[in-house]
């Protein structure tokens, strides 16, 4: 399986996988998903179409519904880098480690 960071909520809901995000927007070729402060999060696509902004509105409502209220960025990008191994984690915390750790 994949290994994949974890993500933390403001109201602590911890997230690993974002499997629903990007069902049913067909120009998504991929996504990463990226926590760069509680609150905060980035989230890089590819696409084969441009994106719609129903399509926008649907992406950070499926993210709030996971995490509560939220600041989204979304960015298009031509690739997601690659790490030596040829692959992509589909999922990045930028958190420091022992923010994660239970209390």
């Amino acid at each position: 399986g994949r290994l994949e960071d974890r993500v933390l909520g403001a109201d602590g809901r911890e997230m690993v996988r974002f499997h629903g995000i990007f069902v049913g927007i067909p120009g998504i070729v991929e996504g990463q998903i990226i926590q760069q402060t509680l609150s905060h999060f980035e989230i890089k696509i590819v696409l084969a179409n441009p994106l719609k902004t129903e399509e926008r509105r649907q992406i950070n409502g499926r993210m709030e519904s996971q995490l509560g209220p939220i600041s989204l960025e979304i960015n298009e990008v031509d690739q997601i880098p690659r790490g030596p191994n040829g692959k992509f984690k589909a999922v990045i915390s930028r958190l420091e480690s022992q923010t994660l750790k239970p209390t």
